[in-house]
């Protein structure tokens, strides 16, 4: 009995100092153009013209941030053991590593997203939208 009381007390005790991290702010990143919305609010343009403006701009961003290419990631090939010198347990391990590998560099790849990623913002900046942090 006084095991069992001791035990439930250890995983009590473990759980309570179990660090919990705290949760990120819900929301997302939205754009936004002041003056277009200011107008929108004196009724001088319609939901769906403001619609239509936000549209034509980040679609020719899309188009401005897709001319940059993003290259296939550079790969090489690791030729396979030579198992045929070995016997027994040794030539098994080596065998069962089995044939040739492939690894690749994805950094290049990284690289021409990360740049596209900022044509594009930079790009809706130029046509006066800014990105503001929306709660949910």
């Amino acid at each position: 009995m006084k095991v069992i009381t001791a035990l439930a007390l250890t995983a009590l005790c473990g759980c309570a100092n179990t660090y919990v991290p705290p949760a990120e702010p819900a929301g997302q990143w939205v754009w936004r153009h002041d003056h277009l919305y200011h107008q929108a609010d004196l009724g001088e343009l319609t939901q769906a013209e403001l619609t239509h403006e936000f549209i034509l701009i980040k679609n020719q961003c899309n188009i401005q941030s897709l001319s940059i290419p993003v290259p296939a990631p550079a790969c090489s090939t690791i030729p396979a053991k030579d198992c045929s010198g070995l016997s027994g347990f040794a030539k098994g391990f080596c065998e069962g590593a089995g044939g040739p590998k492939q690894r690749c560099d994805y950094s290049s790849v990284r690289a021409a997203k990360l740049a596209q990623s900022e044509v594009f913002d930079s790009c809706m900046i130029v046509g006066g939208w800014r990105k503001i942090w929306r709660p949910t």
